[in-house]
C-alpha cells in the first residue's frame, strides 16, 4: 500500500491516498495520520487533553496568522510573537509532551523555518516532531518536491 500526501495545484489543497482512503484538509489528514499510528489518545481523558491540546494549537495558529499577514514590522514583531506568545506556550506543551505521547496536531514546521533553533528549547516537543517526521510516507513526503515551500499565500508578508 503507498502512501501518497502532496496538494493539488500551486498552493492548493492538501490531500492524502492511503489504499482506499482518500483525504483533503491538513487537519483530517493530520487526525487520520495519527489514529493510524496511534498517536491520539484512546481513553475518554487522553481525548479531552488531546482537545485542549488542539485549542492551544488553534490559539498559537490564530497569532501566527496575524504574525505573518499584518505585521507592523516583521523582523521586530517577529521576536516579540516569538518571545511573549510562543515561548511560554511551547514550554508548556514541553512539560505536557514529558508525560504524554498522544498527539494529533502538528504546528511546529512553520516556526522551526522561521526559528530555526526554536526546537532545540523543548526537548520533548523536539521528539514528537521529530517522531511524526519519520514516519513512513510522512518522511518521504517531506523530502519530496510535493511538500510546498510556501506555507502561506501569497499576500503574507512571510512564508508566502
Amino acid at each position: 500500500m503507498v502512501l501518497e500526501i502532496a496538494y493539488w495545484g500551486i498552493r492548493g489543497l492538501p490531500y492524502l491516498i492511503d489504499g482506499n482512503v482518500r483525504l483533503t484538509q491538513s487537519g483530517a489528514i493530520i487526525r487520520y495520520l495519527a489514529r493510524k499510528h496511534n498517536l491520539i489518545g484512546t481513553t475518554e481523558e487522553e481525548q479531552r487533553q488531546q482537545d485542549l491540546i488542539d485549542g492551544v494549537i488553534g490559539d498559537i495558529r490564530s497569532v501566527w496568522s496575524m504574525l505573518c499577514y499584518r505585521p507592523n514590522d516583521f523582523d521586530v514583531d517577529k521576536l516579540t510573537y516569538r518571545k511573549d506568545c510562543l515561548t511560554p506556550i511551547l514550554a508548556e506543551l514541553d512539560k505536557w509532551f514529558a508525560k504524554n505521547t498522544n498527539m494529533s496536531s502538528e504546528v511546529i514546521d512553520g516556526h522551526s523555518k522561521l526559528f530555526p533553533d526554536l526546537l532545540d528549547e523543548f526537548p520533548n516537543i523536539k521528539k514528537h516532531h521529530d517522531k511524526i517526521g519519520n514516519l513512513k510516507g510522512v518522511k518521504e513526503y517531506l523530502a519530496s518536491d510535493r511538500n510546498p515551500v510556501a506555507l502561506n499565500g501569497p499576500s503574507a508578508k512571510w512564508g508566502g
